[in-house]
């Protein structure tokens, strides 16, 4: 305990003498003692559990004792790296964001872990072999109302505290494990943790978001927009393509076209800065990735950042957020017949897989199929993502390669300049590689320069919005934190980089966006394709339209809702008295659509709410991307349906033979499926079933089959055949069964055995 308290305290003095100005008495002092507390409670329970008589003796005693001090040695530990590293506690943003915890692994964090169980272990073995004796009564009582009393302490001084973690620094009073008890209960707090009596009326307007009536209040039939851009067009572009680059969190002001102080840090966004129109006091509404790209492309403000009360964007767990139904710009560009792609630099079939399929690209690269198609490179990938070069050269082969007449919208988002991470081995540091953050994004800078070099000299440059942006402002990690300049706030709201390019439109070479956010973002670019009139649910409006300009913005990330009021952001407990009403407004249009998020009733699912869905083709090949299944959701699903799989990269299957792929390659499938009701189910699950394991592959019906039809004498299985590319990323070797499993809504889940055997290991099919 001893130990671990000094450990605490030479992290705290790190932490402290790192800040740009000494704390006040009060934070440092509430802080030593809840952490003192904790420690002493932690004393007492081990005393008092010691002191009952020898452990061997008692194995409740012995498991109660183990846990706690597993418990609190891990949690000590794990909270003092993560204070070390990111200038704060474990977070409901850390723990929402556990599925892209690879990125930033390290030996050193591996191996604290490792000393760390070891001590415990340790710890545990030498208090099981002691012969203590046990203590007279009133010692123990003492011992345990002194724990109590500590217990208590501890509780008073966290009370007032939040776990928003969008605040990168130590709040008064907090203590490692309250700490920890606050993120994890808040993270998994039931699906209706948005407010629902937050009820706003038909008709009023609120946060300058005027309210429709009946179930979908968000509804409108068009943007609002004027009927003309304020700037003339030099020649007509019929449905130009759109191109939009997310660079992993970074905020403006390290960018010289917004004032950055590091001469040569970015001159290739300089140079399209020169060539391009450069938004200013532009900020993120929202944080972090999984909040950020969502939002961004729905003009909303998603509550989840990743967990949905540990059931939505993780792997093998994101099928329920995933059925809910938002207006996004590629679904909406979609029903303009534009080809929908998106680039992720992730080589699974991760939790970012299923919510870009859920925002309707109907095209998705991961990293295993961006080597696999467009790169044709077997070198191990870094920290189990694509570099940025791989990112952006992956984008030029696709286009490269790309002799389609269609329009395209495509998206690519790059993880280069993560927070915690450093470059990769070809990275191109910052003058003498002293800055983490300064080398990450000067190497990101650089590929975008080949991707840019590529993009000008190219047909695309005429015809194509170019837009440079990125998911969310920078974490306030402590590399960043130095170089982030005077007058920076740590918290995860800032201005941020925005870029258009669109030559034949007379730009202005600046836009002053007066503090509005990357919720207006979609509306601005379908008024620049000049589209007005359809449906959609978005919260924001052109940033050409000066109508909508306001005093002040707010950005939302989960319970926190910040605001940005004369290019400063302001926390919730430091809201200006100028702005207070209006705020308390715009916070209750966030919970609003929270409460409606939940309900699922931001916008209608289908396409017969005033658009019609282009036809996927009947022969269409669909790309399918792996969720792990947990036992649970396969146990409750009921034997029913009929399906069968006819093929494996062109070749007859046999029952009774398993057909043979290699580990980690790309196959394609197709057969049929129709369910209980002999209905072809729009979408289903190809199921992978192992001895211990599932793997689903999300896949859609649609392909003619009146063979099928006519043996099953339902009409309704006309069009019960499927196409799929199979992308078995993380699938271990071994022999899985092939199924279907098919989710009937309220009527459950529905598994069909394709009495069809694959074997993943080497070799080549017989």
């Amino acid at each position: 305990m001893a130990l671990l308290f000094m450990a605490y305290i030479v992290i705290l003095t790190v932490y402290f003498a790192r800040l740009p100005a000494l704390p006040g008495a009060r934070l440092i002092s509430s802080v030593l003692l809840a952490g003192m507390l904790e420690a002493l409670a932690f004393g007492c329970a081990c005393t008092l559990l010691l002191g009952m008589g020898p452990l061997r003796g008692s194995l409740s005693r012995t498991a109660l004792y183990a846990a706690i001090v597993m418990v609190f040695t891990m949690t000590a530990v794990v909270q003092g790296y993560a204070l070390l590293i990111s200038n704060s506690f474990v977070s409901v943003l850390a723990l929402e964001n556990t599925e892209e915890a690879f990125l930033t692994a390290s030996l050193a964090r591996n191996a604290l872990l490792v000393a760390a169980g070891v001590a415990c272990v340790v710890m545990l073995v030498y208090s099981w072999r002691r012969a203590g004796r046990q203590l007279p009564r009133r010692p123990l009582l003492g011992l345990l109302l002194a724990a109590l009393l500590c217990c208590a302490g501890v509780a008073a001084l966290n009370a007032g505290n939040s776990s928003a973690g969008s605040e990168a620094h130590l709040a008064s009073g907090q203590s490692p494990l309250a700490a920890m008890l606050r993120a994890g209960l808040d993270l998994y707090d039931p699906d209706d943790a948005p407010d629902g009596s937050t009820v706003l009326s038909a008709g009023e307007s609120v946060c300058g978001v005027t309210l429709g009536s009946g179930h979908y209040p968000f509804l409108r039939d068009g943007l609002g927009a004027p009927p003309s851009l304020p700037f003339p067009a030099t020649q007509a572009v019929q449905q130009p393509n759109v191109i939009v680059l997310f660079i992993e969190g970074e905020s403006a002001r390290l960018f010289e076209s917004y004032g950055g102080r590091y001469p040569g840090l970015t001159p290739n966004v300089s140079r399209m800065a020169g060539q391009a129109m450069v938004v200013d006091n532009y900020f993120n509404h929202t944080a972090a990735t999984f909040r950020g790209l969502q939002g961004t492309l729905t003009s909303g403000y998603p509550f989840h950042g990743g967990a949905d009360g540990g059931a939505g964007w993780r792997e093998g767990n994101a099928s329920s957020y995933a059925r809910r139904s938002y207006a996004s710009l590629p679904k909406l560009l979609q029903r303009r017949g534009y080809e929908t792609v998106f680039f992720s630099p992730h080589p699974r079939s991760d939790a970012l897989t299923s919510l870009v399929g859920m925002l309707g690209f109907d095209n998705i690269y991961t990293a295993t199929r961006s080597r696999s198609e467009l790169l044709h490179v077997p070198e191990p990938l870094f920290r189990q993502s694509l570099t940025d070069r791989e990112a952006y050269g992956s984008l030029v082969r696709f286009l490269r390669q790309r002799n389609d007449a269609t329009p395209f919208f495509a998206s690519l988002y790059s993880v280069g300049t993560h927070a915690f991470l450093d470059i990769p081995a070809d990275g191109i540091p910052y003058r003498d590689g002293g800055e983490p953050s300064l080398n990450t994004l000067h190497t990101t800078d650089a590929e975008f320069g080949a991707f840019y070099d590529y993009f000008m000299s190219s047909p695309y440059a005429a015809n194509t919005i170019l837009v440079l942006t990125v998911d969310h402002a920078h974490y306030a990690e402590p590399p960043y934190v130095r170089v982030a300049g005077d007058h920076y706030k740590p918290y995860f709201v800032d201005q941020i980089p925005l870029l258009i390019h669109a030559p034949w439109l007379q730009l202005p070479a600046r836009l002053d966006a007066h503090g509005r956010t990357s919720v207006d973002l979609a509306p601005t670019l379908l008024q620049l394709l000049g589209i007005d009139k359809i449906r959609n649910s978005f919260l924001g409006y052109s940033l050409f339209d000066r109508r909508h300009d306001r005093d002040f913005s707010v950005a939302a990330i989960g319970r926190a809702v910040y605001a940005i009021y004369h290019g400063q952001v302001y926390a919730p407990g430091e809201i200006p008295d100028q702005i207070a009403p209006g705020y308390a407004q715009c916070r209750a249009l966030v919970k609003a659509y929270y409460t409606h998020e939940v309900a699922n009733t931001v916008f209608p699912a289908g396409a017969g709410h005033g658009e019609t869905a282009a036809p996927a083709p009947a022969d269409a090949v669909l790309d399918g991307y792996a969720l792990r299944l947990p036992a649970p959701v396969l146990a409750a699903a009921r034997p029913a349906g009929h399906c069968a799989l006819d093929r494996v990269d062109g070749k007859t299957l046999t029952r009774g033979v398993a057909t043979t792929i290699r580990p980690g390659q790309p196959f394609t499938t197709g057969g049929w499926v129709v369910d209980g009701d002999g209905t072809a189910p729009a979408q289903f699950k190809l199921l992978l079933r192992g001895d211990s394991e599932a793997y689903g592959f999300q896949a859609r019906t649609g392909v003619s089959r009146p063979d099928v039809a006519r043996v099953l004498r339902a009409s309704a299985a006309v069009r019960s055949g499927f196409n799929i590319t199979v992308y078995p990323d993380d699938v271990p070797a071994g022999t899985y069964r092939m199924m279907s499993l098919v989710d009937r809504g309220m009527a459950g889940m529905e598994i069909c055995d394709m009495q069809r055997q694959l074997l993943v290991g080497p070799g080549h099919a017989p």
